[in-house]
């Protein structure tokens, strides 16, 4: 009579001799082992199970050749997924996460988290049972013979992220230990698909000379010059140069420019000092109200004022916005060792990040030298 009343049945596997769960809900019919061999025991699971099913999974239903391929008719280990998490598939587990995720992150970061589900995940691990240590362990390896250690550990951050929310969701029962690379493992260079980025790097006079090259405006309208003059001043990124506007953010003659959360990639909400060389070119281009920098590519401008600058072919045409981030960065390393205030600029939660920036090199060798020898004088 209960069993009618909730809308499932119950009966005996010979095989295993425990009691399997059978129900239909939304046109589709279900079966689960509840793992047990007495009927009370096996009534209370079932209960469970049916409930879990109605109350979460009306969108991820499955035809019985779906659930074939996902063996929903074996029941999850306890240390793997629930089983609510076994009969969901994984790319809609990670569609719903993404979808959780997006408000929280920037949308460049969800959409390179996308493609890692969609590229690697889905197709190695194949279900939620199927991420546990030992496959992401096989996972590493794998992909350490085709990229390098740092492509790796990006990876397995997303997936970090993507398992303990399927844990705090209820889809599994102990998110499995996902440990980096270790640091002697260096991977191998990409040898497939587009071409990888070349970083170019710019010294504090090539930097001067391409701004000196650059338009105050181009045909298309675009701020060129003001757009990489506050860049290399302030070390934004271009996402947030886009999202700043007047009278909210900036107004010529400020000496600082507000970061909403929003606008920043980590969400760091700050409120940052502009260098007189950046109010210069901020308010050169700043409007009465609104965007001051429009959203549109302003790489054209850039290649030709790199090569105008003197720049080869070769790093004219693969010198990019992060370059110019990068080299803002690096050059302020070498005036300071105050990584906590160039992390702020940045926007950088974590030094350790600011301090990749930090790069050996021949002038702050002859500086450090320099230092030693007025110490010894």
């Amino acid at each position: 009579m209960v069993r009618k009343r909730e809308g499932f049945r119950l009966s005996l596997d010979a095989r295993t001799g425990c009691y399997l769960v059978r129900f239909t809900h939304n046109g589709r019919a279900y079966k689960f082992s509840t793992r047990e061999r007495d009927l009370g025991r096996a009534t209370t699971a079932a209960v469970r199970i049916f409930t879990e099913v109605v109350n979460g999974t009306q969108a991820a239903a499955r035809t019985q050749s779906d659930r074939e391929q996902f063996s929903p008719a074996v029941s999850a280990p306890s240390t793997g997924a629930t089983a609510l998490g076994s009969l969901i598939p994984l790319d809609e587990l990670f569609a719903r996460w993404l979808e959780n995720i997006e408000l929280a992150l920037d949308p460049t970061t969800v959409a390179v988290y996308k493609g890692y589900a969609r590229a690697r995940f889905i197709k190695f691990f194949g279900s939620l049972n199927g991420v546990t240590a030992a496959s992401v362990d096989n996972y590493v390896r794998t992909r350490l013979r085709r990229v390098k250690r740092t492509s790796v550990k990006k990876e397995l951050s997303a997936l970090r992220g993507f398992v303990a929310w399927c844990q705090s969701q209820g889809y599994l029962v102990d998110a499995p230990r996902i440990s980096s690379p270790p640091r002697t493992a260096l991977g191998v260079e990409f040898q497939g698909g587009r071409r990888r980025k070349v970083r170019v790097e710019l010294t504090e006079h090539e930097v001067d000379l391409v701004l000196a090259q650059l338009p105050k405006r181009t045909r298309g309208g675009l701020a060129a010059r003001a757009f990489f003059t506050t860049m290399i001043e302030t070390t934004l990124r271009r996402e947030t140069l886009f999202c700043i506007s007047v009278p909210g953010d900036y107004a010529k003659g400020r000496g600082t420019l507000k970061i909403r959360e929003e606008a920043d990639k980590a969400r760091f909400a700050r409120e940052v000092p502009l260098s007189g060389r950046a109010r210069e070119a901020l308010d050169s281009v700043c409007p009465e109200q609104g965007p001051i920098f429009r959203r549109a590519n302003y790489r054209n401008a850039l290649y030709a004022a790199a090569k105008a600058a003197g720049l080869s072919e070769e790093r004219s045409k693969h010198l990019s916005y992060h370059d110019f981030r990068h080299a803002a960065l690096t050059h302020m390393a070498s005036d300071t060792t105050d990584l906590a205030g160039m992390a702020f600029l940045a926007g950088h939660k974590h030094i350790t990040t600011t301090a990749l920036y930090v790069h050996s090199s021949q002038k702050a060798a002859e500086r450090a030298l320099e230092a030693r020898e007025r110490r010894r004088s």
